[in-house]
């Protein structure tokens, strides 16, 4: 059954107005916190795509790390919340590298299970859109997984839930 690993994209940076990516290793504003919500479509056993409606929390630390500390997975596809769903959470957002004010490309760590198996491990080039404060996760990104190898695409919106420092 193919898997959505739709919280993996979800992860990844903020931007103007909003968060943004001040150099390879770090968030700005620190110490705030982002909504990404969307849909990403997560492909592992079934035949086809699944999609589910994601909703995660990105919390940026005094440090200007990024972590996805919660999230569910709710239909878009019936299976998503109850058999694939998102699970160990205080998952990992690095900076690649960025574009101050523009883009930044992101890896996220994941831990999805779904559907008699899971995605486990790191998304990587995840594309962050600072202008347009959207996530997007490329057609067919991989990630490890049992018993296949995970594929996950998708487009996640970026929000603020709590009032961020301007930013530099």
């Amino acid at each position: 059954m193919k898997k959505l690993l739709s919280v993996l994209s979800s992860v990844a940076l903020i931007s103007v107005a909003g968060v943004s990516a001040a150099s390879a290793q770090s968030f700005t504003p620190a110490t705030s916190t982002w909504s990404l919500s969307g849909t990403l479509n997560l492909r592992q056993t079934l035949p086809s795509a699944v999609p589910c409606d994601v909703q995660l929390t990105l919390d940026i630390d005094g440090s200007g790390s990024g972590t996805i500390t919660g999230g569910t997975f709710a239909p878009g596809f019936f299976l998503c919340g109850s058999a694939i769903y998102p699970q160990n959470f205080s998952w990992p957002v690095t900076v690649v590298s960025s574009t101050p004010g523009v883009s930044a490309v992101l890896d996220i760590y994941v831990d999805v299970i779904a559907v008699g198996g899971n995605c486990t491990g790191v998304l990587s080039g995840v594309q962050f859109d600072i202008v347009n404060q959207t996530i997007d996760v490329p057609a067919i990104t991989y990630i490890p997984g049992s018993p296949a190898t995970c594929e996950v695409d998708g487009l996640l919106y970026v929000d603020p839930v709590t009032d961020p420092a301007p930013l530099d």
